[in-house]
């Protein structure tokens, strides 16, 4: 049996935050909690290839794509890296509807050659901006956002 009690999964001893607790959260901390909703997500290889920066001024998160995490062994076109964006960019989506925003996503990496692993094509790419307007919470996902924090390696 694995030891899961090192400090690189301390991330999944976090609580869901209740929508009590949430709404008393300021900006800067509520998307925060959508970066860490985030980071629970699965990803290809466990390479989590994802960073953000967060703009409590506008309720906005900006994705962005690390490429040093794209495998080019396994990974020759950028797609795995991909779909494991799309799995966080979705977790935060279940949190922001369930504890009371609904999203509006901006993509702005249109092509797929972005994200194709060369020696030259490093760094961060912005993949999309996600902005957080408030709203009924959507208590129908209660069960969905607290399996984020259940789903282990």
């Amino acid at each position: 049996m694995h030891d899961y009690s090192g400090k690189n999964y301390l991330i999944w001893q976090t609580i869901p935050h209740t929508i009590e607790k949430f709404k008393k959260l300021t900006p800067k901390e509520q998307l925060s909690h959508f970066c860490l909703v985030a980071h629970l997500a699965p990803s290809t290889h466990n390479t989590q290839p994802w960073r953000f920066e967060i703009k409590p001024e506008n309720m906005e998160i900006v994705f962005f794509v690390d490429k040093q995490y794209i495998l080019p062994a396994s990974d020759v076109n950028g797609r795995q890296t991909i779909v494991s964006c799309g799995c966080a960019l979705k977790n935060i989506e279940v949190g922001a509807n369930y504890l009371g925003y609904k999203t509006n996503i901006e993509i702005i990496a249109l092509s797929k050659e972005e994200f194709k692993p060369t020696e030259a094509n490093t760094g961060l790419t912005a993949l999309c901006k996600i902005n957080f307007i408030p709203d009924e919470n959507n208590r129908s996902l209660e069960n969905t956002y607290k399996a984020i924090f259940k789903r282990q390696v």
